[in-house]
């Protein structure tokens, strides 16, 4: 990135020297990622001014920026609309329209690792031009609609070179199990200049497939997706069933920002997939939520016990003199792939 600076002059300014100025920049036309800046007042200059960085390897061509008054209400100054010599144009040697994309897919075979199922992919990252630099992935169960996250960085790479990468997404699941689809159901790559690619296998892109990573196996998507067999019989008649549930308050005075606490214990014939942790939702009088995670205690199965903490903000769920409070629970997933709410 190259460090510049931006300088604007505004007449009828009075009384608002202390109000800095919005200016956002669209340095790529395909990603619509917007960069956005504060031009704040120097009184040795009786301007507006800021530094900015433009990142590396664009495409050659004026830039587009609006700038917002903040002490005008719904007016902008659009780039186009000032003169030659305000427009901002770049020149660049190198251009890298694209974020890192995948050139190779491998399956890593399943295979038995102290009671668990241990299967995935090996996934090579070319960025040749800019360098990888973050990222993420998310594998989902078909049935149980379970979620596997992973963090991309350098430091997770396999191998030592941000221009490719390799990375091991490896999922464990329990030999106790039933037979599905694990897929690769989204992926967020991003190079060291900003420029990223992106796959949801929810809202695909079709407008712009220069931004989706997998874009050299379009129409492959069996790489993205691993069958796991499992024989061990399960009873699909039972359900995950909570035995006990100890909230600290049975009600609560929102006048203050208030914790509350939740033991409860889980009991499931089956087992549960204990790395899928539920969720606790507080509900509000207009239907307002806030969440959180609850942590696994201890386990002796079939019994599983769990702990919830969640801040209640003041005032949450408080309206006209209306208090309504209601817990949710969501997310325990049993490994015959039945749900409980």
């Amino acid at each position: 990135m190259y460090n510049n600076q931006i300088i604007l002059e505004i007449g009828n300014t009075k009384n608002n020297f202390e109000n800095n100025i919005p200016v956002i920049f669209e340095f790529s036309k395909s990603t619509k990622k917007k960069h956005i800046y504060y031009l704040k007042y120097e009184p040795s200059l009786n301007k507006w001014t800021t530094k900015f960085r433009v990142p590396g390897n664009l495409m050659e061509g004026p830039v587009a920026y609006r700038i917002y008054p903040s002490w005008i209400n719904h007016i902008e100054i659009p780039s186009s609309s000032l003169p030659g010599e305000c427009q901002l144009n770049v020149t660049s040697n190198y251009f890298d329209y694209m974020g890192p994309v995948v050139s190779n897919i491998e399956k890593i075979p399943d295979s038995l690792s102290q009671g668990s199922k241990i299967f995935g992919w090996y996934l090579t990252i070319v960025d040749e031009t800019n360098g990888f630099k973050k990222g993420n992935c998310t594998v989902t169960g078909s049935l149980d609609n379970s979620v596997y996250n992973y963090d991309l960085s350098l430091d997770t790479s396999l191998l030592d070179t941000p221009f490719i990468t390799k990375f091991k997404i490896l999922v464990s699941i329990p030999f106790s199990c039933t037979t599905m689809n694990y897929s690769i159901t989204s992926l967020y790559l991003e190079d060291s200049q900003g420029q990223y690619t992106s796959f949801n296998n929810f809202n695909y892109i079709v407008n712009y497939p220069q931004l989706n990573p997998f874009i050299n196996f379009m129409g492959k998507t069996n790489y993205l997706s691993y069958e796991i067999s499992c024989i061990q019989p399960l009873d699909y008649s039972t359900y995950p069933s909570i035995v006990t549930w100890s909230p600290s308050e049975k009600s609560i005075d929102v006048s203050s920002e208030k914790s509350l606490y939740v033991n409860f214990d889980v009991e499931d014939v089956n087992g549960l997939k204990i790395d899928q942790l539920p969720v606790l939702y507080v509900i509000g009088y207009e239907l307002q939520i806030i969440e959180s995670k609850c942590q696994l205690m201890s386990q002796v199965p079939p019994t599983y016990s769990y702990f919830c903490e969640i801040l209640i903000p003041f005032g949450f769920g408080f309206l006209n003199g209306n208090q309504s409070l209601s817990l949710s629970l969501y997310g325990l997933i049993s490994n015959n792939v039945s749900n409980k709410k």
